[in-house]
């Protein structure tokens, strides 16, 4: 899904993917977008493939495109500085 919403923002139009969740299938539908991947998986993984990609984890419990966006950019400059991440979901 944060792929899909930089993809919402950006103003793609059309969106053909390798590998997409289903989540992020979704989410395109619903903004409009038509979507196409060779391959569609539940969720993406993190690079250790212990649970979900820090990405999809942050924009997890949004729906809002613009939000999603600026909750990666946070998240990147996060995971750039070193800083630890702490995810809504994770908190509850």
């Amino acid at each position: 899904r944060a792929a899909a919403a930089i993809c919402a923002v950006g103003g793609v139009r059309q969106v053909s993917a390798v590998l997409m969740s289903a989540g992020a299938a979704a989410f395109l539908a619903e903004q409009g977008i038509p979507a196409a991947a060779e391959t569609t998986v539940p969720q993406i993984d993190n690079r250790d493939r212990t649970g979900p990609c820090p990405m999809e984890r942050a924009v997890a419990s949004l729906t809002s495109p613009v939000q999603m966006v600026d909750t990666i950019r946070q998240t990147l400059a996060k995971l750039k500085s070193g800083r630890p991440c702490v995810f809504a979901a994770d908190s509850v």
